[in-house]
């Protein structure tokens, strides 16, 4: 974006340039009254800069579309990566709970072996 801004601006600092050089130029080779072709040349110039104006606020607008465009496409994202986030959360959290409902499940089982194991070692003699 930058080297297009660049090279909006030399065109216009070229074209503007441009215009002058062929302004004094045909000031010089005219073969009307001076006063008539300074009248011309000031209104000429006028129509230039009112050009460059629009030139400028066009410009101006477009880039401001751009970053307009460019933010709605960022929040858009972060909404995106927002949500995607939380249901790997939730997903994380019900993986979680069941690990542990697991383990849950294994400790009983293997205290119900271990009394099913004394149990068992009571009725023995001793060695």
């Amino acid at each position: 974006m930058a080297k297009e801004n660049g090279g909006s601006s030399a065109f216009l600092v070229g074209f503007l340039l441009g215009a002058t050089a062929g302004g004094v130029a045909a000031l010089m080779m005219a073969p009307r009254p001076g006063d008539e072709t300074i009248g011309q040349i000031r209104e000429r110039g006028m129509q230039l800069k009112m050009r460059a104006e629009e030139m400028g606020n066009q410009a101006l607008q477009q880039a401001s579309d751009q970053a307009n465009r460019f933010q709605a496409g960022i929040q858009t994202g972060l909404e995106d990566l927002d949500a995607r986030s939380q249901d790997v959360a939730r997903q994380a959290e019900v993986q979680v709970q069941e690990t542990l409902d697991q383990l849950e499940e294994l400790e009983e089982a293997a205290l119900d072996a271990g009394s099913d194991d004394e149990s068992l070692l009571g009725d023995t003699p001793a060695v």
